[in-house]
């Protein structure tokens, strides 16, 4: 989540499903489920495939994006900016998040998942605290992305940063 480690998506679908198209299949029933009728996954990375088309819109990230919202593990992940894990043998590998909003110096931080595909541009999906409201922003295709998305928390959110 923190750096986009597309090859460790593969890794973790082999382990749950035992192939990474197995995998595929259960993340677009899991779509269905949620109301992401737009959404077509054709691995579990979200980068281009050659071998099945894949889509998706900004409300069907919404929608998941919402459900990831309910697990401790995701809420915790989407909100560091770095993080230091260790390979069996002990050696450091040093993670940097690409949300450049926690590192931007606003009065409030909106945590998310960013992505780039040439076809999608620079997208955003995150959330930030309204009083008890918890609101969600999905951008794709924004050339400024950190700047529309300040200015549609700013101005449509009404949540100065």
């Amino acid at each position: 989540l923190l750096k986009s480690a597309n090859d460790a998506s593969v890794v973790l679908a082999e382990a749950v499903s035992g192939s990474e198209w197995k995998f595929v299949n259960l993340m677009n029933q899991r779509a269905k489920q949620l109301g992401a009728n737009h959404t077509k996954f054709a691995n579990p990375n979200g980068l281009p495939s050659k071998k099945t088309k894949q889509y998706t819109t900004a409300y069907d990230m919404y929608l998941i994006f919402r459900q990831a919202l309910k697990h401790d593990f995701f809420r915790s992940a989407i909100k560091l900016k770095y993080k230091t894990i260790y390979t069996k043998s002990g050696r450091k590998i040093a993670l940097k998040s690409h949300n450049k909003m926690l590192f931007k110096k606003w009065r409030r931080k909106i945590y998310g998942k960013t992505g780039y595909t040439r076809a999608a541009g620079a997208c955003f999906v995150g959330t930030i605290q309204k009083g008890k409201s918890t609101l969600i922003i999905a951008v794709f295709n924004c050339r400024n992305r950190w700047d529309m998305i300040k200015h549609l928390v700013s101005h449509y959110g009404g949540i100065p940063l």
